[in-house]
């Protein structure tokens, strides 16, 4: 029920500003970032983690193919049964861990109707714990802008990083936490929808689990 589904969702949030209190959030006033569509994230590192994907997802991006949802649950998804006995995750080419949804020229085939995971990436709490994790992140993707991650004399990045506000990582990671506990795909929500409905709950209450004020910032080596 959507009574239970919000209460989940109060409880992970909670969570998290529990673990981002104990983070101290360095992020506290944004990150820079913009995709670039370079494909680096799609080798390996996200369509491993895909799973589970929501049916929404799987139908979603066989429409974006214009293909019968079996015929893409059997050519572009596999079983993840280490996430769930149902769960699928895109496939990937087992020698080079490419996405089966690549291009020959690197670009997503469906990138308008990519799954969550897809989505929330890089804003994962794992890239996020310090600045050493998103500087390390920042070797794979391109469109992360750490100054960490600069060689000496080295400028920003050459593509147009984006200022994200720390409310928008908060609620990328906060939707990834969701997405990995398997709540997307019970609820057979796409990333719209979830996030539509944390902004319901903000609306409605959440924010008293909000922080008073962002705790002091954690010194990086």
């Amino acid at each position: 029920s959507d009574a239970y589904t919000s209460s989940k969702c109060i409880a992970y949030a909670f969570v998290w500003h529990l673990n981002a209190a104990l983070l101290s959030m360095w992020w506290a006033d944004g990150i820079k970032f913009g995709c670039t569509a370079c494909g680096r994230c799609c080798v390996r590192r996200v369509p491993s983690a895909s799973a589970p994907l929501a049916e929404k997802e799987i139908r979603g991006m066989a429409a974006a193919l214009r293909m019968p949802t079996s015929r893409f649950r059997a050519n572009y998804t596999e079983p993840a049964e280490s996430v769930g006995s149902a769960a699928r995750r895109l496939k990937v080419d087992a020698e080079s861990g490419r996405c089966s949804l690549l291009s020959p020229d690197g670009k997503c085939s469906v990138h308008s109707a990519r799954p969550a995971a897809c989505r929330t990436y890089p804003f994962w709490p794992e890239n996020v714990s310090s600045p050493y994790e998103w500087a390390r992140e920042a070797v794979l993707c391109e469109g992360i802008d750490s100054p960490w991650a600069r060689t000496s004399g080295e400028s920003q990045k050459p593509q147009a990083a984006k200022d994200v506000p720390s409310v928008e990582v908060e609620t990328e990671l906060l939707l990834e936490e969701l997405r990995v506990a398997g709540v997307l795909a019970q609820e057979n929500w796409t990333h719209m929808k979830a996030s539509e409905h944390l902004s319901a709950l903000r609306e409605a209450g959440m924010a008293e689990l909000e922080l008073d004020s962002w705790p002091s910032q954690r010194k990086a080596l």
